[in-house]
Formats: structure tokens, C-alpha cells, sequence
């Protein structure tokens, strides 16, 4: 399942840059038609000219090739994004609470620990699962995974 979710997502960012280089040379090559045109082009007051034929054929050659886009998928793809630093606002918020909550669940192993009247089987599962639980961070600091 996770390599299917990793191939995926390889093949989004693949066609995510595709579509990328894609819109970049149309918009160069739309910009340089465009200005070629414009520098032709004559102004006589009342009306303006192109200055050749072929100015007037690549207009329609840009007009074409824009009518022949995917609207809808361009549409698509260009509305309203999610808050990402939203969302990360909210999760470090809910990490602050949770940690406060594990603290406060640590004081309270910590007071029953401290009790001398424990017995003694409670409090060898309590330090047990205290050396585990420092043995599971150091393998998580290290970079390995549980």
C-alpha cells in the first residue's frame, strides 16, 4: 500500500512538472509572437495594422492553440488552495496540548511512584515500562523507527 501511494505520488510531481515546463514555453512562446506583433504593427490614429500577414496569422495561430487548452482542468487546478500554514497552526497547537496532557499524566505516574506503600510488583512494571519507553526515544533520536 505505501510503495502504491509513493508511485502515486511520483507520477503527480511528474505531471505536475510536465504540465509546468508545458505552460512556460506556451507563455514564451505566446509573450514572443505577441511582441513580435505589437513591434509591427502600424498606427495611423484611427486605425492600426499589422505590419505583415504573417503577424495576423500567428494572432490566430495563439488564438487557436488558447481555445484548445483544458479550461476546466486549468480551473481546477487554480482554485482556492488549503491553509498549509493554517492547518500547521492547528496541529502545533494540538501537539502543545498533547504534550501538556502527557505531562501532567507523567506527574501524576510520578506522585504514585513516589508512594512507599506501592507494591513492589506495580512498581517493577512502572520502572520497566519507564526503560522502555527511554530505550523507544533513543531509537528515535538515532533515526531508527520502531
Amino acid at each position: 500500500m505505501n510503495g502504491e501511494k509513493h508511485t502515486e505520488a511520483e507520477r503527480a510531481l511528474a505531471e505536475a512538472k510536465a504540465n509546468e515546463i508545458y505552460s512556460s514555453q506556451l507563455m514564451r512562446r505566446f509573450h514572443e509572437t505577441l511582441s513580435n506583433i505589437r513591434a509591427g504593427m502600424e498606427d495611423e490614429g484611427d486605425r492600426i495594422y499589422f505590419g505583415s500577414t504573417n503577424d495576423a496569422d500567428a494572432l490566430r495561430e495563439i488564438v487557436d492553440e488558447v481555445e484548445e487548452l483544458e479550461w476546466d482542468r486549468i480551473f481546477a487546478s487554480s482554485r482556492k488552495k488549503p491553509d498549509l500554514w493554517g492547518c500547521i497552526r492547528k496541529l502545533n497547537t494540538e501537539k502543545r496540548a498533547l504534550i501538556n496532557g502527557c505531562n501532567a499524566l507523567l506527574g501524576l505516574i510520578q506522585l504514585v511512584t513516589s508512594r512507599d506503600d506501592m507494591p513492589p510488583e506495580i512498581r517493577q512494571a512502572l520502572e520497566t515500562s519507564h526503560r522502555l519507553e527511554e530505550a523507544r526515544a533513543a531509537l528515535l533520536k538515532s533515526g531508527s523507527r520502531p
